[in-house]
Order: C-alpha cells, then structure tokens, then sequence
C-alpha cells in the first residue's frame, strides 16, 4: 500500500476523506494518535463485565495548599500561581478503602446545561478552543486523557427538555413527542425506560442530584424528577430562584467567596451531597448509579470571581464576524436570539443591538468572559469528584460519563442561546472514561448522537444490552434509537461514516429536519405532521447547506450553488431516505 492510500484509509477510520495536506499536520497528528489508541482496543477481545480493572493508575490531581488567595494578584501572576485543581474540600477521614467485589462497574453521569462541545480536550490543541480561545480546564482534560471523547458528538434538539427526554430514553424526539419545556416526557410519549431506570431494574442503586430531567410546568422546582427512575428521593439542592435569580436577573455575575459562602451556589451544594454519597457508596460496597447534573453554565451565569482571572477583558476573543451575502431563512434564528433578550436587567438596551456596534461588542466579549469563567469553575467542581473516586478506591470500577443537552451561541452569528440548527446549538461533549478500557485515551472523530448514549453507557457497565428499537416502537418500553459505539467500534465499523440528525420546531407547523457528516449540514424547514410526528417533504420552504471543510463559521449558505447541486441532491436524499428509515420509529 502506497503512502497516500495509507494516509486516506486513515482518514477514512476517523470520518474524513480528505486529501493529505501539509496545513491540517496537526489535524493529522491527532487523528493519528487516536486511531493507534483505537487500533489497540480493537485488536482486543474486550470482556466488558470481567475485565481485570484493579491495575488502573490512579492520576491524582494536585491540590493547592491555599486555594484562595487572600488577595488578587496580577492576572498573569494570578494564573501561573493559583491551581484550580479542587474547588470542593471533602472529608475521607472514615473512607473505606478496602476493595469490594463489584459485579458491574458502577457510573458517575454527569450533566450539563448549555455546555458547547467545542472544548479543547485534545492533547495537541495547547487548550485552546477552534477559534484560538484559551479555556482553562486542567481536570476535564485529564480526565479525555483516559477516556473516550467523541469530539463530533450532536443532539437531537437544542433545546434542555425534548433534548434531556431524547438523550435519557435513547429515543429521538418524534418519539418522545416532546417538543417544547412544558412537554412532560411521560405525558406526551409512552412509558419509556430511562437511563437511571434501567440501572435500578438491575439492581443498581440509582440516585441523582441537581437538574438530570428538565424542569416542567407544574413541577417548576423539579422535585419530582421522574421518581420511578430513582432508588431514592431526588434531591434539588439549591435553585437560582431562591436567591440569585432575584438579583442578577437572567444574566451574568461574579461573586465574591464571602458572598457564596452566605448565599451558596446551587452546582455547589450539590457536588457537595454527591461526594457524601460517593463515600458511602464507597463504605457500604453498594452498586451505584449516580446523575449529578449542573445548573451551569446556563444563565443566570454566576461563578466565583476568582477564576475570573483566567480571562482578562483584553483577552478574550470575539466570534466571528459573517458578513453574509444571503440573509439567513427566516426559520434560522428566532426573536429570543438577540443578545439585549439575554442580558440582565441593568444591561439591557432600548435599541437594537448590531453585530458591528460598539454595544453589541462590549457586551458580547463580558458575556463571554463569564462563561468561560463558569466553564472554569465547573472544571474545579468535576476535579473534586475526580478527586473522591480516587482517595476511595471508586475509580478503578467507575464508569465516568460527561455530556450536555445542548450548545449555546455565543455572539455566533450575532445571536445568543440555542434553538438554532447551527454547531454552536448542536455540538456537544461527550465524554465516556472506561476503567481497565478507555486508559490509554481514544479520540473519535466520527458523528455521533445523544441517543447513542444510552446503549453505549449500558454495554460499558456489563449490563445485557437493550435492543434496538423496532419500526414501530410506541409500544416498546424498552429499547434505543441510537447506535451502541463500543459493538459499532468492536465490529471495526469506525471507518463506516454515519450522520447525526437533529431537528427543532418553528411557528406555523413547521419543524427544521438537520444531517451533519463530517463535512457538511444539511437542514430542511418544512411543514410537519404534529399528529404523526411526520415531516411533509413536499412542503418545503427553506433550506440551508454549509461546507465546513471551505469555512467554519457557517457564513455561506450553499444550498443554491450551483457548484453544490449534486451536493444538495445527495443530502436531500440522505435526509429524506433516513428519516423515513431509521428516525421515524414511533407510528
């Protein structure tokens, strides 16, 4: 085999076909590494529930000795001097360190809210996100590290509630009929099993924390959160509506320690309880499955103003300008969009704001600066559980799984929020540290879904895996939509290039249907069968085709091209042909 068709087979493995070029050798060199990883994994004849995990290092993180400075400092000398690795202190002093004879490996699922999946979570990216934007996140780096990152992971509706129904029945969104944040997922669908559900059928101790399912109309503090999916009563924490709410409005703030130590953050307290059960899991030998999820980094952004100081003002670095020579289908974006509509009170301006204004860019970069600030702060929250699996013997049998519902924009396309079929809405993290499997760290460049989650996490434990659903699954309480990577990796399909479909409703009956490859996104706005849960192809009235192998910023709308017709006609069919195949499952 010559140099060139080894390069393209490589390429292949990882969901790309493009040629050899000297300008993506970084690109490159990744990929490469994660397919050695992979080739490794591949070649084994992995045992998922008797896999011999006890000789998995242990990577602790290092703890400051005073990890709050009794003054700021400089930004630079603040930065070189402070680690962030732990922000919660714990308490091990009575941990039981003796190891117990699990039968399964347990899980820690961790979610979060409007967490974008372009993080820099690399070895090679030098923390750097796509557009050149430092983001200090030590502890979520060491954890890709050893583990398995899906770097093109996408949801299937970005937006909290149809997104959270999806992802934790592994069913798409036509079949969970739930649409928008009121819908409830066991009103409006059937009585589908859940993720932490199906654990606790198998003789889990299923538990959870903080915000997992949304949050719906008529149980607007959450405290029911899907009881028969729990071993045990749900518990909220804190909520912004008690406190900081009131104060910021939906915007942004940093606070001062004394200030958080009086009126604690919600994400706070919550790791806080989850570290208390952590170790009496750990103590009592129990078979866990533990749903911790964040309140951040959704708005009201509030975060400690010490890690502020990663991201001086000057430093931060704008989206990128489109100056667009088509204007954008009327079901792109929507009026929550606008940045004035998510700022807080005292910031929010009569006029409207433009992308090009002195208000707009002000504006954008401080609400900016607060989100990589929260995402910081959120990194310190994951080392202290990091922490924990490690000082009580949990990680060496701990699946650690990390993803969020959605993305959010940023200033992108100078608009804020989700709700739109763009990467910034639809790309997420996915994170999935397999101990005695994932150790060595592989990278996957392929599409992939939320709804892959469900049967992926349940091979990985050593679970018996759950079917794939049938056509007609309405009446199936107990299967997936998705695909189970770790069988699609272990049957050497990662050369096989499959889409990732999303979709979202608009006013007027219509629903935007979205495929992204490697490539390219294809979205069509069309007119949809709420009664069915069918789209009308034949009513059609917008359309989008973006080239990110030409331009990332999705500032060139192809679909009327000429030099992308048989592009569209390919992607059409695509959208079609798969919707009506594998997407439609609940007629």
């Amino acid at each position: 085999m010559s140099d060139d068709q080894a390069n393209t087979d490589l390429l292949r493995s990882t969901g790309s076909t493009r040629p050899f070029d000297m300008r993506n050798l970084r690109w490159l060199t990744r990929i490469a590494v994660g397919a050695v990883a992979i080739s490794t994994f591949l070649m084994g004849s992995v045992d998922w529930s008797s896999r011999n995990l006890s000789a998995m290092p242990s990577k602790r993180r290092v703890v400051p000795s005073n990890p709050i400075p009794s003054k700021v400092k400089k930004a630079n000398d603040f930065r070189d001097g402070y680690d962030n690795s732990r922000h919660i202190a714990r308490d091990i002093t009575s941990t039981n360190l003796m190891p117990c004879a699990w039968e399964k490996k347990n899980v820690l699922f961790l979610m979060f809210d409007d967490l974008v999946g372009d993080l820099p979570l690399a070895k090679d990216d030098q923390s750097l996100m796509s557009n050149g934007q430092r983001l200090h996140i030590p502890n979520l780096r060491q954890l890709a590290e050893s583990s398995l990152v899906f770097r093109a992971a996408y949801n299937q509706y970005p937006l909290c509630n149809p997104s959270r129904s999806s992802l934790l029945t592994g069913r798409r969104p036509g079949t969970t009929q739930v649409y928008w944040l009121d819908h409830s997922l066991r009103n409006m669908g059937k009585n589908f099993t859940t993720i932490p559900e199906y654990f606790k059928q198998n003789g889990y101790h299923s538990t959870g924390m903080g915000k997992v399912f949304h949050f719906c109309k008529g149980d607007p503090r959450g405290a029911r959160q899907d009881p028969q999916s729990w071993s045990d009563q749900f518990v909220i924490g804190g909520r912004w509506e008690d406190f900081w709410r009131e104060e910021v409005g939906n915007g942004w703030r940093s606070v001062l320690n004394e200030r958080q130590r009086v009126h604690r953050l919600p994400d706070d307290e919550n790791v806080e309880h989850a570290i208390r059960v952590l170790q009496n899991f750990s103590r009592s030998c129990t078979q866990f499955f533990l749903a911790l999820g964040f309140f951040s980094p959704h708005e009201p952004i509030i975060y400690p103003q010490k890690v502020a100081n990663y991201y001086p003002l000057g430093e931060i670095r704008q989206p990128p300008f489109v100056e667009r020579k088509q204007v954008l289908p009327n079901n792109t974006l929507t009026e929550t969009h606008s940045l004035a509509s998510q700022t807080s009170r005292n910031l929010i301006m009569s006029q409207k704001l433009k992308p090009d204004g002195s208000n707009w860019q002000i504006l954008t970069k401080r609400r900016r600066q607060a989100y990589f600030s929260t995402t910081t702060y959120l990194d310190q929250l994951v080392g202290s559980l990091l922490d924990v699996l490690d000082d009580t013997g949990l990680a060496n049998n701990t699946i650690v799984a990390l993803v969020s519902d959605h993305g959010v924009k940023m200033g992108d396309h100078g608009a804020w929020g989700k709700t739109a079929l763009f990467d910034a809405d639809t790309h997420v993290p996915w994170i999935m540290r397999i101990p005695g499997v994932t150790d060595s760290g592989i990278q996957v460049e392929n599409p992939v879904e939320l709804v892959d989650v469900f049967p992926t996490l349940v091979r990985a434990s050593g679970l018996p895996p759950i079917p794939e659903c049938p056509v007609a699954s309405s009446q199936v309480k107990t299967c997936h939509e998705g695909m189970d990577i770790l069988a699609w990796m272990r049957n050497g399909a990662l050369n096989r290039t499959r889409p990732a479909f999303s979709q979202v409703a608009r006013k007027g009956g219509i629903m935007g249907l979205s495929l992204r490859t490697p490539q390219y996104r294809y979205t069509e706005y069309t007119q949809y069968d709420f009664w069915r849960h069918i789209p009308m192809w034949n009513m059609t009235v917008e359309a989008e085709l973006y080239d990110y192998w030409s331009e990332l910023s999705e500032g060139i709308n192809r679909v009327t091209d000429p030099n992308y017709a048989e592009v569209r006609r390919h992607l059409q069919a695509l959208l079609h042909s798969e919707w009506k195949n594998r997407i439609i499952s609940n007629t």
